[in-house]
């Protein structure tokens, strides 16, 4: 146990949400994380921050580094927009939902798989309507 901050009183609510927000935005990773995904060609190093695909580097912002880790992390699962603005950008984040749209859309040309929607074996799909979803190739067989 230990203190990481504090607040002296009178304090206004709007500085201490400020704190907490910044506390949980350091926090460690979360609980269960893997600090290293590996799947198929894509292999992402939180510890480091890397990605790398087929063994070669490759460089994305951090919100692409965190929006490709949530994505590996639900595997095979649909994760609709409005889930992957809350744990990529936060909770507290004010974006149109097509944010994640242009995201996606960049690191798709990063890793090489603009071409995903047209080719049922690629691995960031898109579900109409919906939202998106990372899978292996061989899950749509």
């Amino acid at each position: 146990l230990g203190a990481d901050d504090y607040v002296t009183k009178p304090f206004s609510m709007k500085v201490l949400l400020a704190r907490i927000s910044a506390m949980l935005r350091r926090g460690d990773s979360p609980a269960g994380s893997v600090e290293v995904l590996r799947e198929g060609p894509f292999e992402l190093d939180r510890t480091r921050h890397e990605l790398k695909v087929n063994g070669q580097l490759i460089g994305v912002t951090a919100t692409e580094f965190r929006l490709l880790g949530v994505l590996m992390e639900a595997s095979g699962r649909v994760l609709d927009r409005s889930a992957l603005i809350d744990r990529v950008l936060g909770k507290s984040a004010v974006v149109l939902d097509r944010t994640i749209d242009v995201h996606i859309t960049s690191l798709r040309k990063k890793v090489g798989l603009e071409q995903a929607d047209a080719n049922p074996a690629g691995w960031i799909q898109t579900v109409r309507g919906v939202g998106y979803s990372f899978r292996r190739p061989q899950d749509d067989e």
